[in-house]
């Protein structure tokens, strides 16, 4: 079996998870999976951007 994960992230945005014979993109934590299933929609909160 190929891990397809190994290549490119598998094609996925954020996380890449392999498995026998195939692989699931992911999104981390405050994204969603966009209707592409590769790419991740999500909010960006201003507090993990304070001032400099």
């Amino acid at each position: 079996d190929t891990n397809e994960c190994d290549t490119d992230n598998g094609g996925c945005e954020q996380t890449c998870t392999d498995s026998e014979g195939s692989f699931t993109c992911g999104c981390r934590t405050g994204f969603s999976r966009s209707v592409d299933a590769s790419s991740c929609d999500g909010q960006l909160n201003i507090t993990d951007f304070p001032p400099s």
